[in-house]
Formats: structure tokens, sequence, C-alpha cells
């Protein structure tokens, strides 16, 4: 297990399981990868192939999806531990509708679909790995399904600071606002109301 080492959080993750042989482990994590990147940088961009599901080791990244009338909106933002991943595409090998771009330097661990595979058919518990990187998600991704159709932007943006308590630092008003679907100048209004409250 030494030589996993640099793959940090993820190894603890799925070491915390205790269902898998360090043969398995060291085979799928050979197929993976430890990348950084800059604040900012472009992870990969809507219609790329979705080669990879990526687990954030350090950092904070944001993903958008092309709206219908042709302007990127933010879709969500992610954390450390956080899992980015088309599914959808990744899955069916097929093109990317979401972007993902970093918010400060992060250090990511990339996920080939071939470690998935391998995962599925050849790991003795595969399904216990399944649920390691899926059931987090999926319930993130309802979660936030409702949160998107039953809050307010005012209860939508006092539950992104709750859960993100570092948001106002990490991204720029022009992300956050295209989160609540509203303009900078009505998310200013808004944390200026809130704030004042709070006083």
């Amino acid at each position: 297990m030494q030589g996993m080492m640099n793959f940090g959080l993820l190894e603890n993750a799925i070491n915390a399981t205790n269902v898998f042989t360090a043969s398995e482990l060291n085979t799928l994590f050979g197929f993976c990868a430890i990348k950084k990147y800059n604040k900012g940088e472009l992870i990969s961009a809507i219609g790329d192939p979705s080669h990879y599901a990526y687990f954030i080791n350090s950092g904070a990244c944001v993903s958008s999806i092309m709206g219908t009338d042709g302007k990127k909106n933010v879709f969500r933002f992610y954390f450390k531990k956080g899992l980015l991943c088309d599914y959808s595409s990744f899955m069916n090998n097929g093109l990317s509708s979401l972007e993902f771009q970093t918010l400060v330097a992060t250090e990511l661990v990339l996920i080939p679909q071939k470690a998935v595979t391998y995962a599925f058919y050849h790991m003795v518990k595969s399904n216990a790995l399944a649920a390691i990187f899926l059931q987090k998600e999926l319930l993130e991704a309802i979660a936030e399904f409702y949160r998107r159709k039953t809050l307010k932007a005012d209860e939508l943006f006092m539950d992104l600071e709750k859960r993100f308590p570092e948001i106002g630092m990490l991204a720029p008003q022009t992300l956050i606002a295209s989160y609540l679907d509203i303009t900078p100048v009505h998310l200013s209004r808004i944390k200026k109301k809130i704030y004042s409250a709070r006083k």
C-alpha cells in the first residue's frame, strides 16, 4: 500500500471499507493518475469526451452547463472530497454536457473508465466500490435538485454559505449569481439584506 500514499483522501475512503485486497487496490490505483491544476484552469469543456471522473484531493471547482439561451450557467460547486463527473456521458462513452473548471489551485485524482470497468468486473466486492463513488454523489444530486426547485434566491444563497462557508472567498460573484439564476446586482442586494439582518 506504500506506493499509493499520494492518492490521499480517495485511498483513505476506499481503505475504510476494508473489503478490497491489497492486490486489487494496487491494480485499481495503477489505472489512476494525479494532476495539479492552476486557479481558473479548464479541466474539461462541454462537448469533450468524458474519459475521466475526478476526485478532489484539495482545492475547489465549479461546473457549468449550456442554457437554452446559449449562455453557460453554473450548475454546481465542488470542494475537497468531491467527485466531478458527467455520469451519463462517462458511462456511455459520450460527450460531456458539463464544463469543469477550478476556482483555486486544485489537485485531482483522474479516474479513467478502465478503472471503473476493472472495479466492476474484477474486484471481489465491486458493489462496495460503486457505493463509495455513487451513494454520496447521488444523494447530493437529489438534494441539489430539490434545493433549486424549492428555495428562493436568498434562501439558496444562505444554504450555499452554510454548506460552503468559504464560497465567498473562492468563487467570483458572477459565478455565485449564475448558480442562483440572478444578476450580480440582485446578489449584492441579497447579501446586503442578509448581512444587515445578522448585525
